[in-house]
């Protein structure tokens, strides 16, 4: 039995609010923690909310968890309109709640009638994605959300067991589609605030046995990104697409792979202003029909329109939906919110035309629009919004690939804040725009300015465009900018993270220290939080003394790299200097197993481990290779060894090579772990024990050790093979999962051990493994001097350029020019390893954002 509305409530549809009931004792959420709520559970909960006795205009920053769900529930059932919002002290949450008053949750009760006066129809109110000033409101009736939940669970067959996943924001009216048709099915909704390129997401989506997987084009992204389609999904029964185009090559990838293991792949069309769906691509049809938006949703109907208001038939016209679902109206101030629903149709203002299959393919805009993460944002509107703030501009719609951008053509000089400007009025990434400065605009014949000739001007200088916007961020000492700076070229959305974006052990130095200056403190984990939330850290005040906390791998890469360099003038071999400096590469050994941890585990997870490795040959290998060939050239000859990275296994010494011995091992530690993790039990173990596999990982390559001391002399071959120097990165990589404290004294311990029994314990070696491991897994981070942090942040970031330039600088020097000077030798080998990699930093930044911009299109 349905339950009844709550007492004087209008005489509005039952809904799924309303009727949550009568699932019974089915589970309707799954909270993060493992925490179930059945659906009596929930309503009851939801009636037991105190809530004002009238109906009273409410707004909510609606996150997905059990509370604030619960939240939104109590709200609709007592028919209390609600304005959806993610974070109320956001742009958005601030001009609506100076605009509408409205009432917060836990604030105290209003006064009765106090509140603008609302229609007994109007349920909910979601930020329209055009909005670019005062954001205007789409008006949602109960009747609205009802039917179009019950359409997406009729297409959909969205099954009593089904369980979804908020992979979308629950302000996004995709996203809350997910969780209304969910509920009206009564099936059940799995919590999480991580983002798909989090490895805690999908622990979860399995642990929780996720059934279905909604996304956007950035979530492709990311899937892609990560490594989606190599995952075992057994659970997975359908995934789900909408809020902008989908590149149709993968439209057909993700409908092959779908449908080779049973999955049922939804490719689908929707605005806000329908509730969030009005079309699909039945999933039979997904891979023929790539670029088609496909049918109408049961119980609506679409038509076409031509430029006179006439029917066009089979098109091409203007996309006109009917049915249920569609909204109230607009709201653009108070007294809109008691206007009566006033549509019969809604005009998309998409131009489509109907394929020989009946279904819809899109192949425009009627007005000047691009879409941005889901959001619509007008072409004309934000050209008038500049020229308020006194700009002369022209925008136009770029394409990045899966990525939709919005070039901005400025006349006169390009404001130094205006990429930040944007992404804080849209809510988007700084990078979403493509922003240039030019003398004048270029112009039609009719005086008006041209649009095409502005988007092929942004084409040209899209990769001086991106490091613009680079600098504005960072100037404006925004989290979004210094995110923007580390990976130029790169479309970057508040759920991604420094981990889930590809960064590396490299890379994460600079980062840090920049978000450090924005924010703070960094917490540990700072590299698997996403974007959002640490911009919310923001708003912190950043303590500035005279010392700095940085990450303990720092500094510790900084000295080891330093002292390999040392070594090689001679100045570490002098008697007096205590034990030598021998070392150095042990605890870049270390370092590369706790970075591998901390930096590569989500991709492995992922099964990306080839992409951890392509990344390695890009910034590390080429220009190994680079210099390999230049020594060949200069000798005469190509090692092949040294070409097949084997030459370490050879015991050879003595030439400019010898140092790349760690590029080998590290080469090949690789390699070992992309093929490992390519083995699902491993990614399973990894996700869900990952100290026990650190320890496992410890015992294989102690093992491995074993053996290798037993098919060949270790004294020869100077401890330079894989099988001598994996058990260091395996002590790295545990110490990377934050084993329980009598663990990390065991790892330190056998540490000190292993290095006790190599090389004796007269060696220095002994020292530098239970001082590397010893602060990786006890202090974390150190205090250091604000001038040296940024010194050892520079040569730690550059240790692998330094590792492989500093033997050609000190030959150079002491061999062609005659000069021994240890001093100079060391300096010179450090500066010239920094200069190299601020070159190939340069250029990678530069290679990708020409990648970024290449062969545009328009939206």
């Amino acid at each position: 039995m349905r339950e009844r509305a709550a007492a004087g409530a209008p005489a509005a549809v039952i809904g799924f609010a309303d009727g949550l009931a009568r699932h019974g004792e089915a589970v309707a959420l799954i909270g993060a923690d493992g925490t179930r709520l059945s659906f009596a559970a929930l309503a009851a909960a939801a009636d037991a909310l105190p809530l004002p006795p009238e109906p009273t205009l409410a707004m909510l920053a609606i996150r997905p968890d059990i509370a604030s769900i619960t939240t939104y529930l109590a709200l609709l059932r007592r028919r209390h309109p609600v304005i959806l919002v993610d974070d109320a002290n956001s742009l958005i949450g601030r001009t609506v709640r100076d605009l509408y008053r409205p009432w917060q949750p836990g604030q105290d009760w209003p006064q009765p009638g106090s509140g603008p006066p609302c229609h007994p129809d109007l349920a909910l109110l979601l930020a329209t994605s055009g909005s670019t000033g005062s954001p205007r409101l789409v008006r949602l009736s109960h009747a609205a959300i009802a039917a179009n939940a019950a359409s997406i669970a009729d297409y959909m067959a969205i099954r009593a067991d089904d369980r979804a996943i908020t992979s979308l924001p629950l302000h996004y009216s995709y996203g809350l589609s997910v969780l209304h048709s969910h509920l009206a099915a009564g099936a059940a909704t799995i919590l999480t605030a991580a983002s798909l390129s989090d490895p805690a997401f999908w622990t979860l989506f399995e642990t929780a046995g996720a059934t279905k997987l909604a996304g956007v084009p950035h979530s492709f992204a990311l899937m892609e990104r990560i490594g989606l389609r190599d995952r075992a999904l057994p659970a997975l029964r359908t995934l789900s697409q909408a809020g902008g185009r989908l590149p149709p090559a993968l439209v057909t990838a993700y409908a092959d792979w779908a449908a080779a293991r049973g999955v049922q792949f939804f490719v689908m069309y929707g605005q806000t202003e329908a509730c969030a769906r009005m079309a699909f691509v039945p999933p039979a049809l997904a891979a023929a029909h790539p670029d088609c938006i496909g049918q109408a949703i049961p119980g609506g109907s679409i038509s076409l329109r031509d430029a006179d208001g006439g029917d066009a038939g089979d098109g091409p016209g203007e996309i006109i939906y009917r049915g249920p679902n569609i909204m109230m109206g607009y709201a653009d101030g108070p007294a809109d919110l008691a206007v009566p629903a006033g549509l019969g149709e809604l005009a998309t203002g998409d131009l489509a035309e109907r394929t020989p299959a009946g279904l819809l393919r899109i192949i425009g805009r009627r007005a000047r629009m691009t879409k941005l993460f889901g959001l619509r944002i007008s072409h004309d509107a934000l050209e008038r919004l500049l020229e308020a703030d006194g700009l002369n501009t022209v925008a136009t719609g770029l394409a990045n690939g899966e990525e939709e951008r919005l070039g901005v053509l400025v006349e006169g000089p390009l404001p130094a804040d205006l990429a930040a400007r944007l992404a804080a009025r849209h809510g988007v990434p700084a990078t979403a725009f493509v922003l240039a400065g030019t003398a004048e605009l270029p112009r039609l014949a009719s005086g008006k300015p041209d649009p095409v000739a502005a988007r092929r001007q942004l084409i040209d200088d899209a990769a001086d465009a991106a490091a613009a916007a680079s600098a504005a961020a960072l100037a404006d000492r925004s989290v979004a900018g210094v995110f923007a700076a580390a990976f130029p070229g790169i479309t970057i959305g508040p759920g991604d993270s420094f981990a889930s974006l590809g960064g590396d052990s490299l890379g994460h130095i600079n980062i840090a220290l920049a978000l450090e200056d924005v924010i703070g403190a960094l917490p540990p984990d700072w590299h698997l939080r996403p974007m959002a939330e640490l911009a919310a850290l923001a708003s912190r005040p950043a303590q500035r003394g005279w010392l700095r906390r940085i990450g303990s791998d720092i500094p510790l890469r900084a000295l080891a790299i330093s002292a390999i360099v040392a070594m090689h003038t001679g100045i570490g071999n002098r008697a007096e200097i205590i034990g030598g400096l021998g070392g150095g590469a042990l605890a870049l050994m270390v370092l590369l197993g706790y970075n591998l941890g901390r930096f590569q585990l989500g991709r492995l997870l992922a099964g990306d481990g080839g992409g951890m490795v392509r990344d390695f040959l890009l910034r590390v290998l080429l220009p190994c290779y680079g210099l390999i060939v230049a020594h060949g050239l200069a000798t005469g000859g190509l090692d092949p060894a040294a070409l097949l990275l084997v030459a370490a296994w050879q015991g050879r010494a003595g030439t400019l090579l010898e140092p790349l011995w760690f590029i080998e091992v590290a080469t090949q530690v690789m390699l070992l772990l992309a093929l490992a993790f390519a083995v699902p039990a491993v990614r399973r173990l990894a996700g869900r024990a990952p100290v026990a596999l650190g320890w496992a990982l410890v015992g294989a390559a102690l093992l491995l050790q074993l053996a290798g001391g037993l098919l060949h002399d270790s004294a020869q071959t100077l401890h330079r093979t894989l099988d001598a120097n994996l058990p260091w990165v395996a002590l790295g990589w545990l110490a990377a999962m934050a084993p329980p404290r009598w663990q990390r004294l065991a790892l330190v311990a056998l540490g000190m051990g292993l290095a006790l029994a190599d090389w004796g314990a007269a060696s220095s070696r002994l020292w530098w493994a239970a001082a590397t491991l010893g602060c990786l897994v006890a202090v974390p981070q150190l205090p250091v001097p604000r001038p040296a942090a940024g010194l050892l942040a520079l040569i730690a970031r550059a240790s692998f350029m330094i590792y492989l330039s500093h033997g050609v600088v000190i030959h150079v020097l002491e061999v062609r020019l005659g000069l021994h000077q240890p001093i100079i030798s060391l300096a010179a080998g450090l500066l010239a390893g920094v200069a190299a990699a601020q070159a190939l930093d340069w250029l990678i930044a530069r290679g990708r954002t020409l990648q970024s911009d290449a062969e545009p299109m328009p939206i």
